[in-house]
């Protein structure tokens, strides 16, 4: 990646980040609720047993617990981030008692600790859809990550392991959406499948 194109991904979060607060608790938790709703309509997650969720910063994006459990209430595998250095791995999550007392890391966030024995996703069988967070989501599918490319190496993890890419399913509130173009992207970067907005709406490829 140039360097002008890792100033242009910097300046575009700082942007992003700048309206995000501006959104309140009320705003957050009315899109989230519009989210996991149509969620957990798509076809696509009502077919698929084997789910990542992202757990989700305290502000500034759609708050995925309520997701986490429905995977688990609808007899799902849910698995979830564990980041260790530079890598992350998605571990496996057996009840909404041990998702609701995961530990927060530093950003907030839930995690897994390393402690945690709990095998890999893809050591147990691999994953067929993967729910994925952003900075910002473009209508042509291009995603914004948060810079360390986590997501980008886990998906050609997963491609590597399995054979194929899981489907992924960005989620984002209405004001992480940007016009066509201005996320610059890479050969390394992916592109997700479809984006469920805040309103409810769903934008496909």
């Amino acid at each position: 990646m140039t360097e002008n194109m890792q100033l242009a991904k910097r300046q575009l979060r700082k942007a992003v980040q700048r309206i995000l607060d501006n959104v309140n608790d009320e705003t957050i938790a009315k899109q989230s609720r519009a989210v996991t709703a149509a969620l957990l309509a798509l076809p696509a997650f009502r077919d698929a047993k084997r789910i990542s969720v992202f757990l989700s910063m305290p502000k500034h994006e759609i708050q995925t617990l309520d997701i986490a459990s429905a995977v688990l209430q609808q007899g799902k595998f849910l698995f979830v981030p564990r980041i260790n250095a530079s890598t992350m791995s998605m571990v496996p999550i057996s009840s909404v008692s041990s998702l609701t007392a995961l530990p927060r890391n530093k950003w907030g966030i839930p995690e897994p600790t390393e402690e945690d024995p709990a095998e890999e996703a893809l050591s147990t069988g691999g994953l067929n859809l993967i729910v994925v967070p952003a900075v910002a989501f473009d209508r042509d599918m291009a995603r914004l990550g948060h810079g360390k490319g986590y997501y980008d190496k886990y998906i050609k993890a997963c491609e590597e392991k399995m054979g194929r890419r899981p489907l992924l399913v960005g989620l984002c509130l209405e004001e992480q959406v940007v016009e066509v173009g201005k996320i610059p992207m890479t050969d390394w970067d992916e592109r997700v499948d479809m984006v469920v907005l805040g309103d409810g709406s769903v934008m496909r490829r």
